[in-house]
């Protein structure tokens, strides 16, 4: 079951990323001031963060129609990634890649809600961060926990699960210190595609 919902997860990415292409070259390239404020990275140009953004749009506006709030899309994709923690700590490669991967949409599906509904505030951006906290520690968890017995492996683990908590508070004291914080090229798109990606090649 794992090899074929691997299978199904890197199908609907590549069909996404095909429908993105024709839509680019007929009617051009997603337009959107989040992804200016994001930017692109070392790791993950802009062309997958327009194809992702443009996928999630029939979702978002599902949600705002359904009066659905900010914070219980978040804790609804922190829910999703707590089941992915399972998964991966049992073994279940590809169903934990594809709950990961539909907790990350969850997490970026939050805060368009909040901006198509106009209720975006600084609450709002502190739940959503704590529950991404959360999600990453739990799924890299899972990972330590799976591996304790592989040191190289438990050894990655680990530092990934350093690193992820790490980049999230040097940016979280920059800020509280009036600070400009770089852009980093392990932001959370990033881990997020890097732990699925690890996730298949593991499975498969």
């Amino acid at each position: 079951m794992d090899l074929w919902i691997s299978i199904l997860l890197f199908a609907t990415i590549s069909a996404v990323g095909a429908a993105y292409a024709l839509r680019a070259r007929s009617t051009g390239r997603l337009q959107s001031a989040r992804l200016d404020e994001v930017g692109a990275s070392a790791f993950l140009g802009p062309g997958p963060r327009e194809a992702f953004y443009w996928a999630i749009g029939p979702a978002a506006c599902l949600l705002v129609r359904m009066r659905a709030t900010p914070d219980a899309v978040t804790l609804g994709a922190l829910g999703v990634g707590m089941l992915a923690a399972v998964a991966l700590v049992t073994g279940h490669d590809g169903v934990g890649a594809a709950l990961l991967a539909a907790s990350c949409a969850g997490d970026a599906l939050d805060g368009r809600v909040a901006r198509e509904r106009g209720v975006a505030c600084a609450a709002g951006e502190v739940v959503d961060a704590v529950a991404d906290r959360y999600q990453e520690m739990l799924v890299l968890g899972a990972l330590v926990l799976r591996f304790r017995h592989d040191v190289a492996t438990l050894s990655l683990a680990v530092a990934a699960l350093c690193g992820a908590v790490m980049v999230s508070y040097v940016t979280a004291k920059a800020e509280a210190m009036g600070l400009d914080p770089p852009r980093g090229t392990l932001r959370r798109a990033e881990r997020a595609t890097a732990r699925e990606h690890g996730q298949r090649s593991s499975s498969g």
